[in-house]
């Protein structure tokens, strides 16, 4: 499908809440690889239920891997998880329809 002439095309956010995750989820897989829900919230500077909701949206179409599930009742029982599809610098982005587009290779998946 191709685009109106004098239509402008909007460029993927660098900046704002989700930007920042994902860059913090790529950034803890170059460096060891599992992390926490709670980890990713404290250095991407944002709360944790926008990680949860961001993070459950990866796991639901493949991007992210429970390495283990969490142990409710048991000190740092927090579910551990991977990163496992890395697709580049841009956050997917992940639809009211639950549908994710993905702005580095263009793909959407239902």
């Amino acid at each position: 499908m191709g685009r109106t002439v004098g239509c402008r095309i909007r460029a993927p956010a660098t900046s704002g809440c989700r930007y920042r995750i994902w860059q913090t989820i790529r950034l803890f897989r170059k460096s060891g690889g599992a992390w926490r829900i709670r980890e990713i919230a404290a250095v991407s500077g944002t709360s944790v239920d926008s990680v949860r909701r961001f993070v459950g949206g990866l796991v639901r179409h493949g991007y992210v891997l429970v390495v283990k599930p969490s142990q409710p009742g048991v000190l740092m029982g927090d579910a551990l998880y991977r990163l496992v599809r890395d697709t580049g610098p841009y956050p997917p982005r992940i639809r009211v329809d639950g549908s994710l587009y993905d702005p580095n290779t263009g793909e959407e998946l239902p």
